[in-house]
């Protein structure tokens, strides 16, 4: 499931998002566990059996689980996602971004953007700058949100917390003010970089930036949006 979500960070929409919860609760099932149990102790014979006896009717789990992988990939690789090509000579732009996220000097919550027109590559930068090792080792917690012109809170908060938790069983039956004070505890005293892609107005920060706490321990929000007014 991790590798999962690892692939599909900056993909995240409610097809991804509903598609991850199906496959989670396929994981967690104990359904899924007696048949890998079978399958261990029995082999292949073992699932055609269980599948018999206990008259399955719906689609066999691993079926069903490959095919969710496929739809993920099918996704991430030939998404209409905004398609950003790696643009040679953004090292310089990678060097600064880099040294405002990890800088030590500056312990202070801060929220830094990365503006410009569409096809320019600020989701290529952003995604660089977010798998960096250095990030990687800096930051308790990263988290990624595709947010997008038309946005959804709920699954925002789902996204983000789903970066960073395994188990979001729970998660799904919790409303917005329940999703909000769980991401709010889970980051308090930690350091964490949040990145918001493709943010189209400043509304969607006024509706998160209450969960974002500031304790001076060098968080960092990434934005990247189109219209520099918005942001």
């Amino acid at each position: 499931m991790n590798y999962l979500k690892d692939m599909m960070v900056g993909y995240e929409n409610a097809q991804v998002l509903a598609l991850l919860k199906e496959m989670q609760g396929m994981v967690d099932s104990e359904a899924l566990d007696m048949i890998v149990k079978a399958a261990s102790s029995s082999g292949l014979s073992a699932l055609i059996s269980y599948r018999s006896d206990t008259n399955i009717t719906h689609p066999f789990p691993l079926d069903k689980m490959i095919l969710i992988c496929e739809q993920l990939c099918y996704i991430r690789y030939n998404s209409n996602v905004e398609e950003e090509k790696v643009v040679v000579g953004f090292d310089n732009e990678i060097e600064t971004l880099l040294d405002q996220l990890t800088s030590t000097s500056t312990k202070q919550y801060q929220i830094i953007s990365i503006t410009g027109m569409a096809g320019l590559g600020k989701t290529t930068l952003a995604r660089t700058l977010y798998s960096h090792e250095l990030v990687k080792y800096m930051f308790d917690f990263r988290a990624w949100a595709c947010v997008s012109q038309v946005y959804i809170k709920k699954d925002l908060l789902l996204s983000i917390l789903s970066s960073f938790m395994d188990d979001l069983t729970d998660l799904y039956e919790m409303g917005e003010h329940q999703l909000g004070e769980k991401l709010y505890r889970k980051l308090k005293g930690r350091r964490y970089l949040v990145v918001l892609d493709d943010i189209w107005d400043c509304t969607v920060w006024n509706d998160l930036k209450m969960y974002f706490p500031d304790d001076k321990t060098g968080s960092r929000v990434l934005f990247t949006s189109r219209d520099m007014t918005s942001v």
